[in-house]
């Protein structure tokens, strides 16, 4: 469930109400709504998409075998931004910047071990001392074809 979300380095992204949720003002304007269990619904809802969201983006720069681009937490942010302005909240409460900050912390925590393992293995990939130690066996078996080929003439 989205109250908490454990990613790969054990921190935890757990909402917090009081600081994370703004309940807005009655239609009068003359007390706050109180949080109840719709909208604590709504809100871990909310929560789930973005995190599935930026999970789905992760898993997408990493397919690309890519080497990291730090466009990609600007992505990341994007989608944070987008889905917290885009909410259906039937404006009873708003996400606090907060909530914002706190989420995308730990949603990067997450993305940043992905673009570690991506960068490793795309430098793993395109490293030319790695690809020459992988082809030494043909290069010797060519060499030597040639080499018996030159000494036949």
């Amino acid at each position: 469930m989205a109250i908490i979300l454990k990613n790969y380095s054990g921190e935890e992204f757990e909402i917090n109400y009081d600081k994370h949720v703004k309940m807005n003002r009655n239609y009068w304007g003359l007390s706050t709504m109180k949080i109840d269990a719709q909208d604590i619904h709504s809100i871990n809802m909310t929560t789930d998409w973005i995190i599935s969201k930026v999970n789905e983006t992760i898993n997408k720069i990493s397919q690309q075998k890519h080497d990291y681009n730090q466009i990609y937490f600007y992505e990341i942010l994007r989608i944070i931004e987008e889905e917290v302005k885009s909410a259906h909240t039937q404006k009873r409460y708003t996400f606090t910047r907060r909530y914002e900050i706190d989420l995308s912390l730990c949603l990067f925590q997450r993305a940043s071990v992905k673009f570690k393992e991506m960068h490793k293995a795309f430098k793993r990939t395109n490293d030319p001392v790695n690809y020459l130690q992988s082809k030494k066996d043909e290069f010797f078996m060519s060499f030597k074809i040639s080499y018996q080929g030159a000494t036949s003439v």
